[in-house]
Formats: C-alpha cells, sequence, structure tokens
C-alpha cells in the first residue's frame, strides 16, 4: 500500500509588523475617540453641577443649610413618636441631606431609615 502524500500549497505570512499595526488611521481612531469620551465625561459632570443648586452654593451657605437640616432631621424625624404625616417629610429630607457633598457616612448611615430607594447604574 502505498499512500499518497498530500498537495503543499505555499500560504502567504498574514502578521502585521509593528509599522503595520501602528497607522496613521489607527492614531487618529484612537485619538478621536478618546476627544469624545473625554467631551462626554465633561459634558456630564458640567451638566450636573449646573442642574444642582445645592453644588453650586457658597461653600460657607452650603455648610450653614446642611447644619440646619441636619440639625431638624434629628429632632423630628429621629424623635421615636414620629407620626405617619411626618414620615413622607422625613423622606424628602433625608434625600435632600443625601445631596449634599457634606453628607458622609454617618449622615448616610441616619438618613437610610429614610431615604427614598433611588435606582443605581
Amino acid at each position: 500500500m502505498s499512500a499518497e502524500k498530500p498537495e503543499l500549497h505555499v500560504v502567504r505570512d498574514m502578521t502585521a509588523t509593528l509599522e503595520e499595526g501602528e497607522s496613521p488611521l489607527r492614531r487618529r481612531v484612537i485619538v478621536v475617540v478618546s476627544i469624545v469620551a473625554a467631551a462626554g465625561v465633561g459634558l456630564s459632570l458640567w451638566s450636573r453641577y449646573r442642574l444642582d443648586p445645592i453644588a453650586r452654593m457658597p461653600a460657607v451657605e452650603r455648610h450653614g443649610l446642611y447644619v440646619k437640616t441636619l440639625d431638624h432631621f434629628a429632632q423630628v424625624c429621629e424623635d421615636r413618636a414620629l407620626g405617619d404625616d411626618a414620615k413622607a417629610l422625613c423622606a424628602d429630607e433625608a434625600d435632600l441631606l443625601r445631596r449634599f457633598p457634606e453628607c458622609e457616612q454617618e449622615c448616610h448611615d441616619r438618613t437610610a431609615p429614610f431615604a427614598h430607594e433611588h435606582p443605581t447604574r
């Protein structure tokens, strides 16, 4: 039994060289995509800042309002005898407090039982 040898074909090497991989078109695409992404992030942050009056307040005024709101929240909402009528007010106040940059972990912990559930991304 004689086995026939398969016919061999020459295959062209399709591996790109470093110069071919770093083409000017590829660089332009990367630059354009980077600029569009940076502009999108910048626009998102700017619009969030522009639409939030708390973020636009001067720091001293914002801190004063935060302290007064937190004191009111503590006096009314953390009272054990809280009536059902005040629960809606406390939920709104908890949401307001959470918008302040001064509202850190302790503030979030105190307002968590009252805050509205907000969907996350």
